[in-house]
């Protein structure tokens, strides 16, 4: 039996600049505050017979996971041409931690995951606009990425460290 209490709170905002009729720069902040509290978790074997192939009797209460981040973006566009647009952005994300409720965890609690990114792009409208071509160059640098593991009967949550990834 796993339960938990979770109250989460937020507050955004975003403004585009137009500087030119050509070049405008948007910016946005976000504000999260995450409280995972009263967790508890209580397993029981009742049947003899499977307590030699079964994981430990276990309860564990009082588990909390608290976190609070400020996120932003800022973002600059171009149009080259009525159908040719450049953008540049670079943002910030966070994904709250928590609990893991499944028998084979290193942890019952695992943090928070934090991420930078960056990109490039293009956005076109061609041939009169028949044809759409987009393209984007990213790049994703994630701190105490929360990886899944299947851990014989189901999934669990623990942070892998930092990792990057890139693409087109």
């Amino acid at each position: 039996l796993f339960s938990q209490e979770l109250e989460s709170f937020a507050a955004f905002g975003q403004a585009t600049i137009n500087l030119t009729d050509t070049f405008r720069l948007t910016g946005g902040l976000r504000w999260t505050r995450d409280e995972k509290t009263n967790g508890s978790f209580t397993r029981t074997v009742n049947n003899v017979a499977a307590r030699p192939l079964a994981p430990a009797d276990e309860t564990t209460l009082g588990l909390e996971q608290k976190a609070e981040a400020v996120n932003w973006l800022l973002s600059a566009q171009v149009d080259v041409s009525p159908d040719v647009m450049l953008f540049a952005t670079a943002s910030t994300g966070f994904k709250s931690g928590g609990f893991n409720s499944e028998p084979g965890a290193s942890s019952r609690v695992f943090n928070e995951e934090n991420a930078t990114t960056y990109e490039l792009g293009l956005k076109s409208t061609l041939a009169n606009g028949d044809v759409t071509a987009n393209v984007t160059l990213f790049q994703t640098e994630i701190d105490d990425f929360q990886e899944r593991q299947f851990a014989g009967l189901g999934f669990v949550v623990d942070n892998a460290g930092s990792l990057r990834q890139r693409g087109v």
